[in-house]
């Protein structure tokens, strides 16, 4: 059975906790990016190796690929939560400037903003976020309203909270974001380094540094993380084996991609379809 990938969600969600234990959450995710927002409560986050402390009125930003998890420290800990993929993300036209709140993980990138002073403005946008996506299965025209309202929301994050945003201008992006564009759009192809470095004229040592300094990993590294989040969605929207996931997202022998795959969640690729399924936030 095909099963339909939402291309968004947004839901707002509270957890109570019996005496004084924590809520610990490493769950697994499908290729979408994510912002939470905290309303009341208190956590510490972990992404991709930097720690954070977030409490009510923090936004808290994971791109497609981040592995990241959340340890909630008080209770009730209230937040809305909004999934959105790329395709829906880029759909919003929204300019590289905008963008690189997901695209970006500089050295200086911080993945928890405080937005106390806009906090009215942003729980009335993601309050109808969250009219919107329960109206989803009865209503037509959902999607046309919350990419409305999701680019209102992050073009006042941008007008506000621009430090927040990594610089789009300097020499670092606009030399290396081509390489990311390109890792993109042909993930499933057999890329090397050597290659990589011929096409962007660039010296492997110093393309590997540089795009680091943007992203947050190596070329190399990246691509395997961007392949696995394409798989996740494969995974959960469609029926191919294993095999056939592997094969279409670039990594070919399929016990390299059950290797990485158990690496970077957990659990197998079989395992991880049946879990999705099911898994609430």
């Amino acid at each position: 059975m095909h099963i339909h990938e939402q291309s968004w969600t947004a839901t707002y969600k509270e957890t109570y906790l019996n005496g004084s234990s924590a809520f610990n959450k490493n769950h697994l995710h499908t290729n979408m990016h994510q912002l939470i927002y905290v309303v009341e409560g208190e956590c510490n986050v972990c992404v991709s190796d930097k720690m954070y402390h977030a409490g009510p009125k923090t936004l808290i930003v994971f791109n497609n690929i981040e592995r990241h998890w959340v340890r909630v420290l008080t209770k009730p800990y209230k937040r809305y939560v909004v999934d959105i993929s790329g395709d829906f993300l880029r759909s919003l036209q929204l300019g590289k400037e905008m963008m690189s709140l997901f695209n970006c993980r500089t050295n200086e990138f911080r993945s928890c903003m405080d937005i106390s002073d806009m906090d009215t403005r942003v729980r009335g946008y993601l309050d109808r976020l969250v009219e919107e996506d329960k109206k989803q299965a009865e209503m037509e025209y959902t999607s046309d309203v919350a990419a409305c309202v999701l680019k209102l929301l992050l073009i006042e994050l941008f007008r506000t909270k621009r430090p927040y945003f990594p610089d789009t201008h300097h020499l670092l992006y606009t030399e290396i974001y081509p390489v990311k564009q390109y890792l993109d759009k042909h993930y499933a192809e057999n890329i090397t380094m050597e290659q990589l470095s011929e096409l962007f004229h660039i010296s492997k040592s110093g393309l590997t540094q540089k795009f680091r300094d943007l992203t947050g990993d190596s070329p190399k590294h990246y691509l395997m993380l961007y392949r696995l989040a394409v798989a996740k969605s494969l995974l959960y929207s469609t029926e191919l084996s294993v095999s056939e996931v592997a094969e279409q997202t670039g990594f070919g022998d399929v016990n390299n991609f059950i290797r990485y795959f158990k690496n970077d969640t957990g659990v197998t690729p079989l395992h991880y379809r049946k879990v999705i399924m099911n898994q609430t936030d």
